[in-house]
């Protein structure tokens, strides 16, 4: 099963349930927020003059945040629909 040979197929296994969606998204929620830690720690330790709070590499990392957690959830939630109409009108509820 691959996306390029059989997406719908791929789509259904991605994003087949909430359970699945949910799990997806919090995990890259994480794993996003441990990223924007390390990267604070990292110019924490780096020595520079210029003091950080890790509320300055939120607000700075927002952006970021944005980009690669909820664009992402969007996209999973809008297949996750797709997917579930598609089920409908095809009997298979």
């Amino acid at each position: 099963m691959s996306l390029f040979n059989k997406p719908a197929e791929w789509m259904n296994h991605v994003a087949g349930d909430k359970s699945k969606i949910l799990a997806t998204i919090f995990f890259h929620a994480i794993y996003t927020t441990f990223s924007l830690w390390m990267l604070f720690n990292f110019i924490k330790t780096a020595g520079n003059t210029y003091t950080i709070s890790f509320t300055d590499i939120l607000l700075f990392g927002s952006s970021f945040f944005i980009i690669a957690v909820i664009v992402p959830a969007l996209y999973l939630y809008g297949a996750y629909r797709l997917l579930k109409e598609r089920k409908q009108k095809s009997g298979e509820v």
